[in-house]
């Protein structure tokens, strides 16, 4: 399959299927339909709010840079410990209020 083909640019190979690519190109960019590779089309509903720019064809001294994919380890931990965080957070403002008002300060 084409995911087990290695892609290499700048000296740095990564296996297709952990490798993600992105156009540098405008959200108003379009490529342009039924014509060869290389051809873009503007499109019309942008509103204006784009500052259409455009940096496909970066020379090979830009260089690359390799980061390893963490997983979502990561994101379920921060996202966990958010979690707990927020709930200590309300169960002490909750019994905080409900002191006040047993105290009539609140």
């Amino acid at each position: 399959s084409s995911l087990a083909v290695p892609t290499c640019a700048g000296g740095m190979c990564v296996c297709g299927s952990r490798s993600h690519y992105h156009p540098a190109l405008d959200e108003a960019i379009a490529p342009a339909t039924n014509k060869r590779t290389s051809y873009f089309t503007v499109q019309d509903d942008d509103g204006g709010i784009s500052a259409l720019y455009t940096e496909p064809f970066w020379s090979s001294s830009v260089g690359v840079r390799v980061y390893n994919d963490a997983g979502n380890t990561p994101g379920v931990w921060a996202s966990s410990i958010g979690s707990v965080f927020a709930v200590i957070c309300l169960t002490f403002v909750f019994r905080l209020k409900t002191k006040l008002i047993k105290e009539k300060v609140y």
